[in-house]
């Protein structure tokens, strides 16, 4: 069952190369990042222990308590169930902190800033063209960002990033054509 796993832990580590570790920390991030702004949203673990603490509580008001050993176990049981729900015990710090303009932003620019990771380790070899990537990307991060930034929330959370990124890319698309076009030419 785990011999794919290890199958590919050997692999990365006897063809080691820094572009598979670049993806692979890549899509590690990704995920993490995704789960965070889900979570964030969504709060759905925090509403499946307090469902789980629902269940619990239903179950011990079924319980006869009428020994003094039992009410001391159901007091310790409730005591434990209102600490594990309290507010502060889970929270997303990093994007409850940020405004909603600047997880706007960050969404919005975070494709670009994948897409960056890739060209870093071309970067460290020196290469001009993975450096000039690099940049290229950044100020585009910054760009798209900060356009992210001022559009209003309200309509702007997920329509600005998905299709203002989708309209970026085929113009990018159709300068690329248009310049092989001229080239052929």
């Amino acid at each position: 069952m785990l011999e794919p796993i290890f199958n590919f832990i050997e692999k990365l580590a006897s063809d080691f190369s820094w572009r598979k570790v670049v993806i692979l920390v890549s899509l590690i991030f990704l995920v993490a990042i995704s789960w965070l702004m889900y979570e964030s949203q969504t709060s759905t673990n925090q509403l499946a222990k307090y469902e789980r603490t629902v269940a619990i509580l239903e179950k011990l008001e079924m319980l006869n308590l009428n020994d003094e050993r039992a009410k001391e176990v159901a007091k310790n049981v409730y005591e434990g169930l209102n600490s594990i729900t309290k507010n502060s015990s889970y929270q997303i710090s990093l994007l409850n902190s940020l405004s909603l303009e600047s997880r706007q932003a960050l969404f919005a620019a975070s494709p670009w800033l994948i897409v960056m990771l890739f060209y870093i380790p071309g970067m460290i070899r020196g290469e001009t063209e993975s450096k000039n990537s690099v940049w290229a990307l950044i100020f585009l991060s910054l760009l798209i960002g900060g356009v992210g930034y001022f559009i209003p929330v309200k309509w702007g959370m997920l329509m600005y990033p998905l299709v203002g990124n989708l309209l970026f890319l085929c113009l990018i698309a159709a300068i690329g054509m248009r310049m092989n076009k001229n080239k052929r030419s």
